[in-house]
């Protein structure tokens, strides 16, 4: 038997985040456990701890990810204003038996009206040539 897991972590700058930005986020993602509406089954998958520093660490919870609990968090900040400059996480797939291309990752980037987009690399091994060149084009483009 294999176990799959999704995991990630960052350091969202405080620049950011309004002041007390990630204190309240904080606050935001515990009261979700509190709540009995639809945000009550977004408490799961995540962590998160306010840094002295006015940073926000937000890591996977254990040993997978919640991108339902992500979005949740970054619609509620985003209502408050929180997120004054866009931000990213990295998120990596593996599992504990070596399955030939079942592995990769997403990178989710949360921005300040709160639309969390992702991009993932599953299905990178089933692309053209030209679309992974236009890929590339963008990312090697400057912005």
């Amino acid at each position: 038997m294999a176990n799959n897991y999704s995991t990630g972590a960052t350091i969202v700058p405080s620049d950011c985040l309004a002041p007390g930005g990630a204190k309240r986020m904080v606050e935001i993602w515990e009261s979700f456990a509190e709540r009995e509406d639809d945000l009550a089954d977004c408490h799961y998958g995540l962590y998160l701890e306010a840094q002295s520093d006015g940073s926000l660490y937000l890591a996977s919870d254990e040993e997978w990810f919640s991108e339902e609990s992500f979005i949740a968090l970054v619609r509620a900040a985003a209502k408050e204003s929180l997120i004054v400059k866009s931000f990213g996480i990295s998120i990596a797939y593996f599992c504990s038996k070596l399955r030939a291309d079942e592995f990769g990752g997403t990178y989710f980037r949360a921005t300040t009206d709160g639309i969390v987009m992702g991009i993932c690399t599953d299905f990178f091994h089933q692309a053209s040539d030209d679309q992974l060149i236009a890929i590339m084009d963008v990312l090697e483009s400057e912005p």
